[in-house]
């Protein structure tokens, strides 16, 4: 699923076009362009879809946020693929980044986005290795996959948390490569919590990385799947722990309401999670575009229960058939109704750096539940990252996997479980 939210934005998912070059020169010539801040000569080979999308301005901002990140832009080392995809691997001063492009038949380019950044190495890796293995939980339809981290010394009585990703094909480690996203947020919260004495269990939701073989397509998925699957998962986990939690991130902390409500975990922490119905959400979210008034006709019809047959052509993505029933059975769940619910213990936590969730989203988390802890923390942002609120630097951080975690949010999450 796809959120078309600001974070779909600061992705840096681009398309791009070309006509009498090979896909290889296509893509040398677009960073060429951008590495020499001729943005408008980039834009150029754009198709006429993501001009509208994609400024100048905006382009200069991506490229300007990549090296704020990694360093100034030095040469193109290598580039390997075929007429469809192209990868240029791009030195940098601090790191190679490994640039994709993907081509339509007509040789045109459909895609645009960063891979793992490959970090220079400054001296030897010293960093703890915590023990690791993979996990699978076979369910009718599929498969979902995961990994369980272990702390260096646990047993019977060490505590367990599930990590419930965000929206859209946000994998376990956080990261999503359609979109750009690489800042292996879950995964740094393992090894947080794995140093401190608590083992975790981050998975692929059904129908994502590589829980992808569910014979279920999109447009019969339901939010109560996700939910369903948390439910599974607690129940095959209370074979070995006795002392569950549940931290869901942004999309996933309703998941995580919802599935506390049934199955009652020794805990719940909710990261950066919306305080009312995802359709108030899309709708300021979505509130300065031009074609504001068709989205608010379309979110009350999908809010009614009903199918919508013409939607903006320019969110197709967002509002797309298939898609629809998901949006459906997303928009029956308040999450500020829910969590009043909840009769575990409950902790909300919320950055004030952040550009996607705001401190009045989780005030609505805590008036629905007086009891839940609230921690407010200065500097996060939406990946869960030190950041300022200017949008470039903030943006940065989103493709940046060397960053920590704020400290303040991993000191807060092992304080409520320990």
């Amino acid at each position: 699923m796809k959120k078309v939210i600001f974070l779909a934005i600061a992705s840096i998912f681009i398309a791009l076009s070309a006509i009498a070059q090979t896909t290889s020169e296509i893509a040398k010539t677009f960073i060429q362009n951008i590495s020499k801040a001729q943005y408008q000569n980039a834009l150029n080979l754009t198709d006429s879809g993501f001009q509208k999308a994609v400024s100048e301005n905006r382009l200069e901002e991506i490229w300007i946020a990549i090296e704020q990140r990694i360093g100034s832009f030095k040469k193109m080392d290598s580039i390997s693929g075929d007429s469809k995809s192209i990868t240029v691997y791009a030195n940098f001063e601090k790191a190679e980044q490994p640039l994709n492009f993907y081509f339509n038949k007509e040789n045109k380019v459909v895609g645009f986005f960063l891979g793992q950044t490959i970090i220079k190495k400054t001296g030897p890796d010293t960093s703890v290795v915590y023990p690791e293995k993979d996990f699978s939980l076979n369910l009718p339809g599929g498969t979902l996959k995961g990994s369980l981290m272990f702390p260096l010394h646990g047993n019977v009585e060490t505590p367990i948390v599930i990590i419930i990703a965000g929206s859209g094909p946000t994998d376990r480690n956080g990261n999503d490569a359609k979109l750009g996203l690489n800042a292996d947020s879950y995964k740094l919260l393992a090894k947080a919590l794995a140093k401190s004495g608590i083992a975790s269990l981050r998975y692929d939701k059904r129908m994502i990385g590589e829980s992808n073989n569910f014979s279920t397509d999109e447009s019969k998925l339901r939010f109560d799947d996700y939910v369903d699957d948390v439910d599974s998962l607690i129940a095959m986990l209370r074979k070995t722990y006795s002392k569950i939690y549940l931290v869901g991130h942004s999309e996933g902390s309703l998941i995580g309401i919802l599935a506390a409500e049934k199955m009652n975990p020794a805990g719940f922490i909710s990261l950066a999670g919306a305080g009312e119905n995802i359709a108030k959400v899309l709708k300021k979210q979505l509130a300065n575009l031009p074609e504001a008034q068709s989205i608010d006709s379309v979110l009350i019809e999908l809010q009614k229960g009903n199918l919508v047959s013409k939607t903006p052509k320019e969110l197709q993505s967002l509002f797309r058939p298939s898609v629809q029933p998901y949006l459906i059975s997303w928009m029956k769940y308040s999450p500020e109704k829910e969590i009043a619910k909840l009769h575990c213990p409950i902790l909300i936590i919320q950055g004030n750096t952040d550009l996607q969730v705001t401190v009045i989203d989780v005030a609505n988390l805590k008036k629905g539940n007086p009891n839940a802890q609230l921690k407010i923390i200065n500097g996060m942002n939406h990946v869960l990252k030190d950041a300022p609120i200017e949008r470039q630097a903030n943006i940065a951080t989103y493709v940046n996997p060397s960053l920590p975690l704020n400290k303040e949010l991993v000191e807060a999450i092992v304080g409520f479980i320990k």
